[in-house]
Protein backbone atom coordinates (compact mmCIF):
# COMPACT_ATOMS: atom_id res chain seq x y z
CA UNK A 1 0.00 0.00 0.00
CA UNK A 2 1.48 3.35 -1.00
CA UNK A 3 1.13 6.57 0.95
CA UNK A 4 -1.78 7.87 -1.15
CA UNK A 5 -3.81 4.71 -0.58
CA UNK A 6 -3.01 4.80 3.12
CA UNK A 7 -4.10 8.44 3.33
CA UNK A 8 -7.35 7.72 1.47
CA UNK A 9 -8.15 4.76 3.71
CA UNK A 10 -7.31 6.75 6.81
CA UNK A 11 -9.60 9.55 5.63
CA UNK A 12 -12.42 7.07 4.95
CA UNK A 13 -12.02 5.41 8.39
CA UNK A 14 -12.07 8.80 10.10
CA UNK A 15 -15.15 9.78 8.11
CA UNK A 16 -16.97 6.58 9.06
CA UNK A 17 -16.22 6.86 12.76
CA UNK A 18 -16.15 10.56 13.58
CA UNK A 19 -18.63 11.88 11.04
CA UNK A 20 -21.13 9.18 12.02
CA UNK A 21 -20.91 10.17 15.68
CA UNK A 22 -21.29 13.86 14.90
CA UNK A 23 -24.25 13.24 12.59
CA UNK A 24 -25.94 11.02 15.16
CA UNK A 25 -25.43 13.74 17.79
CA UNK A 26 -26.91 16.37 15.48
CA UNK A 27 -29.87 14.15 14.67
CA UNK A 28 -30.42 13.46 18.37
CA UNK A 29 -30.29 17.20 19.13
CA UNK A 30 -32.88 17.79 16.38
CA UNK A 31 -35.13 15.18 17.97
CA UNK A 32 -34.71 16.64 21.46
CA UNK A 33 -35.49 20.15 20.21
CA UNK A 34 -38.44 18.75 18.24
CA UNK A 35 -37.20 20.50 15.08
CA UNK A 36 -39.05 18.13 12.78
CA UNK A 37 -42.42 19.02 14.27
CA UNK A 38 -41.63 22.75 14.23
CA UNK A 39 -40.67 22.59 10.54
CA UNK A 40 -43.40 20.15 9.50
CA UNK A 41 -45.94 22.68 8.26
CA UNK A 42 -43.92 25.70 7.18
CA UNK A 43 -40.41 27.00 6.58
CA UNK A 44 -39.05 29.27 9.31
CA UNK A 45 -36.21 31.72 9.67
CA UNK A 46 -33.54 31.04 12.30
CA UNK A 47 -34.80 33.54 14.87
CA UNK A 48 -38.43 32.39 14.87
CA UNK A 49 -37.35 28.74 14.87
CA UNK A 50 -35.00 29.41 17.81
CA UNK A 51 -37.83 31.08 19.72
CA UNK A 52 -40.21 28.19 19.08
CA UNK A 53 -37.73 25.51 20.22
CA UNK A 54 -36.13 27.54 23.02
CA UNK A 55 -32.62 27.62 21.54
CA UNK A 56 -29.92 30.25 21.14
CA UNK A 57 -30.10 31.46 17.50
CA UNK A 58 -26.34 31.43 16.82
CA UNK A 59 -25.96 27.89 18.15
CA UNK A 60 -29.09 26.73 16.37
CA UNK A 61 -27.61 28.01 13.11
CA UNK A 62 -24.64 25.66 13.55
CA UNK A 63 -26.94 22.70 14.12
CA UNK A 64 -29.18 23.64 11.20
CA UNK A 65 -26.17 23.92 8.89
CA UNK A 66 -24.97 20.46 9.95
CA UNK A 67 -28.45 19.07 9.30
CA UNK A 68 -28.47 20.80 5.91
CA UNK A 69 -25.19 19.14 4.99
CA UNK A 70 -26.70 15.80 6.06
CA UNK A 71 -29.60 16.33 3.64
CA UNK A 72 -32.25 16.60 6.36
CA UNK A 73 -33.18 20.27 6.02
CA UNK A 74 -32.71 22.92 3.37
CA UNK A 75 -32.28 26.69 3.38
CA UNK A 76 -34.07 28.82 0.82
CA UNK A 77 -34.62 32.57 0.95
CA UNK A 78 -33.42 32.68 4.56
CA UNK A 79 -35.91 30.05 5.74
CA UNK A 80 -35.26 26.49 6.88
CA UNK A 81 -37.49 23.61 5.82
CA UNK A 82 -37.46 19.83 5.90
CA UNK A 83 -36.31 18.00 2.80
CA UNK A 84 -38.77 15.57 1.25
CA UNK A 85 -36.57 12.77 2.62
CA UNK A 86 -36.93 14.10 6.18
CA UNK A 87 -40.68 14.60 5.78
CA UNK A 88 -41.09 10.97 4.75
CA UNK A 89 -38.70 9.42 7.25
CA UNK A 90 -38.72 11.59 10.39
CA UNK A 91 -42.30 12.79 10.76
CA UNK A 92 -45.01 10.50 12.10
CA UNK A 93 -47.15 9.16 9.28
CA UNK A 94 -50.48 7.39 9.54
CA UNK A 95 -49.84 5.80 6.14
CA UNK A 96 -46.40 4.39 7.10
CA UNK A 97 -45.98 4.44 10.90
CA UNK A 98 -43.27 1.77 10.90
CA UNK A 99 -40.82 4.06 9.06
CA UNK A 100 -40.76 6.69 11.79
CA UNK A 101 -40.43 4.52 14.90
CA UNK A 102 -37.23 2.51 14.27
CA UNK A 103 -35.11 5.48 13.17
CA UNK A 104 -35.97 7.71 16.10
CA UNK A 105 -35.76 4.95 18.69
CA UNK A 106 -32.36 3.77 17.49
CA UNK A 107 -30.93 7.26 17.65
CA UNK A 108 -32.35 7.89 21.11
CA UNK A 109 -30.88 4.60 22.40
CA UNK A 110 -27.39 5.54 21.22
CA UNK A 111 -27.46 8.56 23.50
CA UNK A 112 -24.84 11.17 24.15
CA UNK A 113 -22.48 8.75 25.91
CA UNK A 114 -20.84 7.83 22.60
CA UNK A 115 -20.10 11.40 21.60
CA UNK A 116 -16.73 13.03 22.23
CA UNK A 117 -16.77 15.17 25.38
CA UNK A 118 -16.60 18.55 23.61
CA UNK A 119 -19.45 17.70 21.25
CA UNK A 120 -21.52 16.28 24.12
CA UNK A 121 -20.92 19.51 26.06
CA UNK A 122 -21.99 21.58 23.03
CA UNK A 123 -25.19 19.56 22.50
CA UNK A 124 -26.12 19.69 26.20
CA UNK A 125 -25.46 23.42 26.36
CA UNK A 126 -27.36 23.99 23.12
CA UNK A 127 -30.67 24.86 24.66
CA UNK A 128 -31.11 27.86 26.92
CA UNK A 129 -34.19 26.39 28.62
Amino acid sequence: MDNNELLQQSYRANELIFKGLVECGCFKAALELDLFTHLADEAKDTVSLAESVGAIPSRLTMLLEALRQMGIISLEDGKWSLTSFAQKMFLPSHAHPILYIPVTLKCQRVGLALLPYKLRFFVLKFSNK
